[in-house]
């Protein structure tokens, strides 16, 4: 018997207030097939949004030490956490949402040998 293997993405995004980059990357999770993609979403924890995504995402995962504010010393904490959840989960693609997400996701991402 074959299994089929489904995408494995993670949509990064800072935080999920009510706005319009947490609408768009909402939306685009809502709109594709499960069938063929596992999506998951992480972000600082709580947030406006934070119920939609549970719905919306297949897990729902805060990062606490991503915060919105530029701070160096948490950054690369962050970087360390999120490169230990993309190793762990295995996560075929990363996709970035957001300049802070966009950066500190592009290095992990690369750290870890997952594609943007």
């Amino acid at each position: 018997m074959s299994t089929t293997h489904r995408v494995r993405i993670l949509h990064l995004i800072t935080k999920l207030p009510y706005g319009g980059a947490q609408d768009n990357t909402l939306l685009s999770i809502a709109g594709l097939d499960r069938a063929v993609y596992d999506v998951d979403i992480a972000s600082s924890p709580g947030g406006d949004w934070d119920e939609r995504a549970r719905a919306v995402a297949r897990q729902r995962l805060s990062l606490h030490q991503l915060q919105h504010q530029m701070a160096p010393a948490r950054d690369l904490l962050a970087i360390a956490e999120l490169v230990r959840l993309l190793r762990r989960e295995r996560y075929d693609i990363l996709h970035t949402h957001s300049s802070k997400a966009g950066l500190l996701g592009r290095i992990a991402g690369r750290l870890a040998r997952v594609p943007l």
